[in-house]
């Protein structure tokens, strides 16, 4: 009897130890299982700019993206016929920028061709006072009643005196047709003052 008590004894404790071990061993997804609810995480807590926080400082606002505007850039207006004679000139001047005599009677040329007349007679002007003898004729035929045309200078009317002007300073820079274009030129006043005209007649008195 005292041996089957033991027995007993000893099955019991076997019981227990395994139930403890089996216990132990169990995986958190079972006690998920088995209705444990894990905590739900706890939301964040938005506050409106300038609210104070729990321990009572003023919480600065968030930064705020600014929005993007759908305006276009402005296009500066074209610039005014003259002004790009004058920067150019004012360059050349200070010594910003550099350019040969025939490189700028091109220039003056293309704006001529691009309407721009107060600009390209502004450079021819710059070159001519430098010395440069076809700037000078091509100043000259701008003047000359014989070559005037409308919308190719800026000058209303043409003007024998500076043409006159233009093309004895072309001649002494070396321009051979500049001789040829004063002698048309003479003709032309020479007529002028038989007619009357006083300009011609001056003009006359002054020719060399």
């Amino acid at each position: 009897m005292k041996g089957n008590g033991r027995i007993r004894l000893a099955i019991g404790i076997a019981v227990i130890l395994l139930t403890l071990i089996w216990l132990t061993s169990t995986p958190d997804s079972e006690q998920t299982d088995s209705g444990i609810v894990p905590p739900s995480p706890i939301a964040p807590i938005h506050r409106e700019a300038g609210a104070t926080s729990p321990s009572g400082t003023a919480e600065s606002p968030s930064p705020v993206t600014p929005a993007v505007s759908s305006a276009r850039l402005e296009i500066p207006a074209q610039q005014a016929d003259g002004e790009i004679a004058r920067a150019l000139i004012a360059a050349l001047r200070n010594g910003q920028q550099q350019l040969d005599a025939d490189s700028l009677l091109n220039r003056a040329l293309e704006l001529q061709q691009q309407g721009r007349v107060t600009d390209a007679y502004l450079l021819l002007f710059f070159n001519a006072r430098n010395g440069h003898g076809p700037s000078a004729m091509l100043l000259g035929e701008l003047h000359d009643p014989a070559h005037f045309t409308t919308g190719s200078t800026p000058i209303q009317e043409p003007d024998p005196l500076q043409a006159f002007k233009w093309y004895s300073l072309a001649r002494q820079s070396g321009v051979e047709q500049a001789e040829e274009r004063l002698a048309v030129l003479r003709s032309h006043i020479e007529q002028a003052a038989a007619e009357g005209d006083g300009n011609a007649r001056r003009l006359l008195l002054n020719w060399r």
